[in-house]
């Protein structure tokens, strides 16, 4: 499967690592390049914190190219993160909240590398581009096109505030660790709408299909605003 990532746990004495085998295609060399360079620099905080990727034995980056079935892949390992889950109740969607919120302030203004774009109608675009060696796709991309798209060209998309998001931010991504939130998992991390954050994890809430849904996002909501309006 060359279009997925493959992630291996691995033990060096008492430690443990994250063995990350890129996806073959779909995301370019160049992006993991940023996502790893992202980690790497990311500020000691208090209340927020990453899996670092772990530098190459020659101290020359943190990416490697392994030859595999069907070419060239690349990998990286990153530091474990110990802790436990976010608690699914409405002061653990507080606590997340604000952890997002951090993240966000933490964030460098600048990193080296491609920035994968999070802007909406990048999304789009991307997933039309995707959908279209896909003959059954045609309908629905059709939808995505004149429906969907058209919505995302209002004016007052363009003056949300923006900046590096995680890009899936959910509870399954974080550990909690003497009270510090660790996030994990900056595969699909990019520049566009912080509230794109706040807005996948809402997302993931609500196809809980609990009925404590919609609490959990005022908390969510409400713990992000405490730290940042």
């Amino acid at each position: 499967m060359t279009g997925v990532n493959r992630t291996y746990r691995a033990r060096a004495g008492k430690k443990h690592f994250y063995y990350r085998l890129y996806r073959a295609s779909g995301r370019p060399l160049s992006q993991n390049i940023a996502e790893a360079t992202l980690l790497a620099q990311f500020p000691d905080c208090a209340n927020v914190g990453v899996s670092r990727p772990v530098a190459t034995a020659n101290r020359s980056g943190h990416i490697l190219g392994l030859a595999c079935r069907g070419g060239l892949r690349h990998a990286c390992l990153f530091e474990s993160v110990d802790g436990d889950p976010i608690e699914l109740t409405p002061t653990g969607m507080a606590q997340f909240g604000a952890s997002i919120a951090q993240l966000h302030l933490a964030m460098p203004t600048v990193t080296c590398g491609d920035i994968r774009s999070l802007e909406p109608i990048a999304i789009v675009q991307d997933t039309l581009l995707a959908l279209s060696p896909i003959l059954e796709s045609r309908e629905v991309s059709g939808l995505i096109e004149h429906d969907y798209l058209a919505c995302l060209r209002r004016s007052e998309l363009h003056s949300l505030p923006a900046g590096l998001c995680h890009g899936d931010a959910w509870t399954g991504n974080t550990r909690v660790h003497q009270g510090k939130v660790h996030f994990v998992d900056f595969d699909d991390f990019g520049h566009g709408p912080l509230v794109l954050d706040l807005g996948t994890t809402a997302w993931h809430l609500t196809r809980t299909e609990s009925l404590n849904s919609g609490y959990m996002v005022a908390s969510l909501i409400s713990g992000y605003e405490k730290i940042r309006p």
